[in-house]
């Protein structure tokens, strides 16, 4: 007869953390060139919601 080992019901083989790993952005706020397909697809984005995107309220919304 073997004696079976009894293993845990979730083994984790690598350790891990799910700790944030921020770094500051050091990079242009702006890109000056930017791709052509980007600003084709960010047109079509803003076409489809049209104005519907943007709106203005004299009155504060709480």
């Amino acid at each position: 007869m073997s004696a079976s080992v009894k293993q845990p019901a979730f083994v984790v083989e690598v350790p891990y953390t799910t700790s944030p790993k921020m770094t500051r952005y050091e990079g242009p706020l702006i890109d000056p060139n930017p791709e052509p397909r980007y600003l084709d697809a960010k047109r079509r984005e803003l076409d489809l919601l049209g104005p519907e995107l943007f709106a203005q309220s004299d009155t504060p919304q709480t």
